[in-house]
């Protein structure tokens, strides 16, 4: 298999450095795992796994995490991986992600797959993404949050039953930035996976979701029933929907002048070209830079891919659905909104936002939607026509604390915030200069302590008590309020 470690029913993971490992740092199942204070680095990295993965065609990156229930990932370091740093694929439900610094990743910082109900809050998210660079014409990858097809569901017993929630998480200098996407032709039995919803096993299967069985193949809109009340609801209980997600409080920014000059390492030069992330227009995805932004770089989003494999492929259903709420809804065909809510979250330089639809129209093209909305636009525009991220502020400029000298923070006198300190060796991507190499409760408190005495235009209180273990849980930024305030604090446990 090549990871490190795995793992079974209540097992803890803690005060681990998993790296260099060939597929995983971690490959998790069971219920109740707890994973915390871990460094997880250079994983994945191996013939096979690296650049894509050819081996598995999903088995790669820093940890993986299948089919958990309540699983606890907390205050880990995870950077410098091959694909994903953080993946949790097929049917994990409950799962808190909390005070996590995840960076460069060569793909997404974190994966959130056909899964359930989950509290990804407090984490930081720095340069993921940018080995997408070189294949992303026509597509939004390399994020660094992104939520595949994953939602909250009232019928999945876990933790927070019912709720999805992204909230208080620093993203910077991330190939893209937040995305919720659902792809309409994967639903149970259509070859994508073997495996099927959590609704109730018992009685939605690959056979009875297939076309030959149940009543999948008809348009039947959402049933007011729970999915065991019969005539039982094969339209929708076959299907992982991304809904009643929300995103708040999130500060995102994106400054593609520091991703562009950037270097990368030789190993990863052949697949990196980061002068793609610089556009005169941003939302030209048709041109390659400098004028346009063929590589969709600097983008978030909430969409869906129209697919053709029935009930729902080849229909507007997951489209008009995922931009659906009680008081916004674009249904037509009887199918309840997904309520999915942005607000409150700020946002640093030119970044993009799609909705609805995957493939690209701007404002004052037609047609874009069944609604004539455009589905690429500024965030201003995601304001107007998707009745999205109220109370969410648009700033020109760079994060103030993001371009401030750290050399306090980074033997390499870097202009960009410092990562904790490393225990393995050279990071295959930076914008920050080299990090600091020694690790332990000291240097991690003094490091912590130079960042408050710095001449910031930020207060960053410190909690005195902080614990004797060298991982970046020791300072979390997190946006408490849409001026950016941030405040570092102990992790609680």
């Amino acid at each position: 298999m090549g990871a490190a470690v795995s793992s079974g029913d209540d097992n803890t993971i803690e005060h681990n450095c998993l790296t260099e490992n060939a597929e995983y740092g971690g490959d998790l199942f069971g219920t109740g795992v707890n994973f915390s204070d871990n460094e997880v680095s250079y994983n994945s990295l191996a013939a096979g796994y690296f650049p894509s993965d050819t081996s598995c065609g999903g088995c790669s990156g820093g940890a993986k995490f299948w089919a958990t229930t309540d699983a606890v990932v907390e205050d880990n370091y995870f950077h410098d991986n091959g694909g994903v740093g953080l993946w949790f694929d097929t049917d994990n439900a409950g799962a808190l992600i909390e005070g996590n610094y995840i960076s460069r990743s060569f793909n997404n910082g974190l994966d959130y797959e056909i899964s359930y109900n989950a509290d990804i809050t407090a984490n930081t998210f720095v340069d993921n993404g940018w080995g997408d660079s070189t294949w992303a014409a026509g597509n939004v990858v390399g994020e660094a949050i992104y939520i595949f097809q994953s939602g909250g569901d009232p019928y999945v017993a876990s933790a927070y039953q019912g709720s999805f929630s992204i909230s208080g998480n620093t993203l910077v200098n991330n190939w893209d930035g937040i995305v919720i996407y659902d792809n309409s032709d994967r639903i149970c039995s259509n070859n994508y996976t073997s495996d099927c919803t959590l609704d109730d096993p018992s009685i939605y299967t690959n056979t009875t979701c297939s076309s030959s069985g149940g009543d999948n193949t008809s348009s039947s809109p959402q049933s007011a029933g729970p999915p065991d009340e019969a005539p039982y609801d094969y339209y929708d209980y076959c299907q992982w929907k991304p809904e009643d997600i929300t995103v708040s409080g999130n500060l995102i920014s994106f400054n593609p002048a520091m991703i562009a000059a950037a270097t990368v390492a030789s190993s990863w030069a052949p697949y990196v070209d980061l002068a793609e992330c610089s556009a005169s227009n941003w939302l030209d995805t048709n041109d390659a830079a400098p004028t346009g932004n063929q590589y969709y770089c600097g983008f978030n989003g909430m969409y869906a891919f129209t697919g053709s494999h029935p009930p729902i492929g080849g229909t507007w259903v997951a489209e008009d659905a995922i931009m659906s709420s009680a008081s916004h809804n674009l249904n037509t065909n009887g199918e309840a909104p997904w309520d999915n809510t942005w607000e409150d979250n700020t946002y640093y330089g030119p970044q993009s936002m799609m909705a609805y639809d995957q493939d690209s129209c701007g404002a004052g093209q037609a047609p874009c939607d069944a609604n004539g909305y455009p589905t690429m636009m500024t965030m201003s525009q995601y304001q107007t026509y998707w009745d999205q991220d109220s109370g969410s502020t648009s700033i020109p400029g760079a994060w103030p604390l993001w371009t401030f000298s750290m050399a306090s923070l980074s033997t390499g006198g870097a202009t960009n915030a410092a990562p904790p300190a490393t225990t393995t060796g050279t990071p295959q991507t930076t914008t920050t200069g080299t990090p600091p190499t020694t690790s332990g409760a000291p240097q991690q408190r003094a490091n912590a302590r130079a960042l408050i005495g710095s001449p910031l235009p930020l207060a960053v209180p410190l909690d005195n008590a902080l614990p004797e273990v060298p991982y970046p849980a020791l300072l979390v930024l997190a946006p408490l309020s849409v001026g950016g305030l941030l405040i570092a604090r102990k992790r609680r446990h």
